[in-house]
C-alpha cells in the first residue's frame, strides 16, 4: 500500500509541471533550457521522448524555474503572434500610387496615404513596445528588421 501511495504522491506533484510543459507555447528552445537547468539530456523526438525522462530530471527541484520558463514561453508566444500579425499586414498591404497632378512623379493615392501612414505609425509603436520586452531575445533580429523596413517606408512616403 505504501508503494502505491508514494507513486500517487509523486504523480500528484509532477503532473502540474507536466501540464505546464505540455503547453503549445513551449518549443524546442525551451526544452533545451530545461535540460540545461536539470543538467540532463533526453531526446525530443516524438517517438523516443518519454515521461520517464522528466521524472529522472527531478523537476521538483527546479519547480520555480520550470514555472518561469513556461511563463517566458507564454510571453514569447504573444510576441511571436504580434510579430506575425505585423508581418502579415505589411506583406499583404498594397500601396496605390497615382501620378502627381503637376507631373512631379508618383505619389500615394489620397485616402490611402492617410491610412498607410496611420498603419505605419501603429506598427512602429507595436514593434517598439515588443523591443522593450525582456522576452524578446528569440525574435529580436526579426523585430529590428521590421523596424528598419517600416522606418524606411515611412521616411520614403
Amino acid at each position: 500500500f505504501s508503494e502505491i501511495k508514494e507513486i500517487l504522491n509523486t504523480l500528484q506533484t509532477h503532473i502540474p509541471l507536466f501540464k505546464l510543459l505540455s503547453q503549445q507555447c513551449v518549443h524546442t528552445r525551451h526544452w533545451m533550457r530545461l535540460m540545461n537547468m536539470c543538467e540532463q539530456q533526453w531526446s525530443l523526438q516524438e517517438d523516443t521522448f518519454c515521461i520517464g525522462d522528466l521524472f529522472r530530471a527531478e523537476l521538483l527541484s527546479v519547480r520555480e524555474a520550470v514555472e518561469e520558463l513556461v511563463l517566458c514561453a507564454t510571453k514569447e508566444a504573444h510576441i511571436e503572434a504580434s510579430l506575425q500579425r505585423i508581418t502579415a499586414q505589411w506583406k499583404s498591404r498594397q500601396l496605390v500610387f497615382m501620378r502627381h497632378p503637376k507631373g512631379w512623379g508618383d505619389i500615394l493615392k489620397g485616402d490611402d496615404a492617410y491610412s498607410v501612414k496611420d498603419a505605419l505609425e501603429e506598427s512602429q509603436m507595436q514593434l517598439s513596445s515588443l523591443l522593450t520586452s525582456r522576452h524578446i531575445d528569440a525574435f529580436k533580429d526579426e523585430v529590428k528588421l521590421w523596424v528598419v523596413k517600416l522606418s524606411a517606408t515611412s521616411e520614403t512616403l
